[in-house]
C-alpha cells in the first residue's frame, strides 16, 4: 500500500513539473546550440596587441689568416679560414670583418655606424671584477642609409704576435693578480631609423674572443646577431573558446534535445497523468498522513454503524466536524470507514480503495452472485 502511494505521489510531482522540466530542456537546448555556434560555425574575431618589426638588422664575424711562414704543412700563402684554431709561429695575422645588413630588407633605409677596437683585460672568475684593460682602436665605418641588399662592414687586422707581447709586458710590471687574461675584437654598432614616423635607435655591442695556449690562438663563437626595433599594433584574431564551450555546448545541446524530446513524448502518452480514482487515492494519503493525530482506530459496535449516517467527500472535511463538534474521529477497524459522532449527527468517510484491491473485491462479490444462484434452484426443489 505505501509502495502504491509513493507510485502516485511521484508521478504526480512529475506531472506537475513536466512543463518546468520542459522549459529547463528547452533553455538547456538552446545555450548548448548558442555555443556550439559560437565555438565552430562563427567564432568572431576579437581585438589583440600585437608586436611586430619595423626593421630589423642581422650579421656576424668573419675571420682568416694567411700562412706567411715556411713549415712541413701548410704552403706559405695558404689562406686559411673561419677556423677555430690557428698557429702564432706559422700565420700570426688575423684579418676579419663584421658585416651588418637589414633583414627583411625594409622600405625605409637605417644609418649604421660600427665602430672596432682590440680589447685586452683582467677579469675575475667569480665576480666579473675588471682588474685592468686595455683598448686599442682597429677599424670604424658608418652608413648613412642601409637598406635592400645593402652592407655595413667594418674591417680589422690582428697581430697576434704582438697581442702576446703586450699580454707578457703588462704582467710582468703588474704581475699575474687575480684574474683571468682575456682579449676580444669589440664591435659597437649604433643602428637608427624611424618607426610609425618617431626615430629610434638600436645600440649593441658583438665580441670575438681570442685565447692563446702555448703557440696556437683560438678564436671563440661568433654566432650571427639579429636586433629588431618593434612597434605594436592592434590585429583582428579569430575567437578562441575552452573546452567548457567547446565540449560543453554540443554536450549540453544534445541533452537538452532529448531531454526535450522524452518528456513531449511522456506528455504525449500520459502515462504521468492521474485519473480520478488515483487523484482521490492520493488526495485521501495526504490526508490521512496530515491528520493522523487526529484519527483513532477502534472497533465501533454495530449500534454506532446501524445510526443513519451523513458521508463527507473527503477526510479532510470529517476533521473539521470533529473539531467544530469537539470530537474525535475514529477509523474503524471493521470497514475501513472514518467516523466523527455527536449527539446529532454520524457523519462517514469512506476511503478509495486501490484498484486491484477492488478488483478482488469485485472477483468475490462476482463469485458469491454463483454460488447463490446456483444453490437457489436446489433449495427450491428440496421445498
Amino acid at each position: 500500500m505505501a509502495e502504491r502511494s509513493r507510485r502516485l505521489q511521484v508521478r504526480a510531482t512529475l506531472g506537475n513539473c513536466l512543463a518546468a522540466l520542459a522549459v529547463v530542456a528547452l533553455l538547456l537546448a538552446v545555450f548548448g546550440g548558442y555555443a556550439t555556434y559560437g565555438a565552430y560555425a562563427a567564432p568572431g574575431t576579437t581585438e589583440t596587441q600585437r608586436t611586430v618589426e619595423a626593421w630589423a638588422v642581422s650579421g656576424g664575424f668573419e675571420q682568416n689568416a694567411t700562412v706567411t711562414e715556411s713549415n712541413p704543412v701548410f704552403p706559405v700563402g695558404t689562406q686559411l679560414e673561419n677556423r677555430s684554431t690557428y698557429f702564432v709561429g706559422v700565420s700570426p695575422i688575423m684579418h676579419g670583418a663584421f658585416t651588418l645588413r637589414q633583414r627583411p630588407p625594409a622600405d625605409t633605409p637605417v644609418s649604421v655606424t660600427l665602430d672596432s677596437r682590440l680589447r685586452t683585460r683582467s677579469v675575475g672568475e667569480e665576480d666579473g671584477t675588471v682588474y685592468w684593460q686595455t683598448t686599442r682602436p682597429l677599424d670604424a665605418a658608418t652608413v648613412e642609409r642601409l637598406g635592400g641588399d645593402d652592407t655595413a662592414r667594418v674591417s680589422f687586422r690582428v697581430n697576434t704576435s704582438r697581442v702576446l707581447a703586450h699580454r707578457d709586458r703588462i704582467t710582468s710590471q703588474l704581475g699575474s693578480g687575480p684574474g683571468t687574461l682575456e682579449t676580444a675584437v669589440v664591435v659597437d654598432a649604433t643602428v637608427s631609423g624611424p618607426v610609425e614616423g618617431a626615430p629610434t635607435t638600436l645600440a649593441f655591442t658583438k665580441t670575438l674572443p681570442l685565447s692563446f695556449s702555448g703557440s696556437t690562438y683560438t678564436v671563440g663563437s661568433h654566432d650571427s646577431v639579429r636586433q629588431a626595433a618593434t612597434r605594436t599594433r592592434t590585429v583582428s584574431v579569430p575567437r578562441t573558446y575552452g573546452p567548457l564551450q567547446r565540449i560543453g555546448g554540443p554536450l549540453a545541446f544534445f541533452v537538452g534535445v532529448i531531454a526535450l524530446a522524452a518528456l513531449v513524448g511522456t506528455k504525449r502518452s500520459g502515462i504521468l497523468e492521474l485519473d480520478d480514482d488515483e487523484r482521490e487515492r492520493l488526495s485521501f494519503e495526504r490526508d490521512r498522513s496530515e491528520f493522523d493525530d487526529w484519527i483513532v482506530r477502534a472497533r465501533l459496535p454495530t449500534a454506532v454503524q446501524n445510526r443513519d449516517l451523513a458521508f463527507a467527500d473527503t477526510l479532510a472535511d470529517v476533521v473539521d466536524f470533529a473539531i467544530d463538534a469537539d470530537t474525535g474521529v475514529v477509523e474503524n477497524i471493521d470497514d475501513g470507514r472514518f467516523y466523527a459522532l455527536s449527539d446529532d449527527l454520524t457523519l462517514v468517510y469512506e476511503p478509495p480503495r486501490p484498484s486491484e484491491v477492488t478488483a478482488d473485491v469485485a472477483d468475490a462479490e462476482h463469485g458469491s452472485d454463483e454460488t447463490d444462484s446456483d444453490d437457489s434452484p436446489a433449495e427450491s426443489e428440496a421445498t
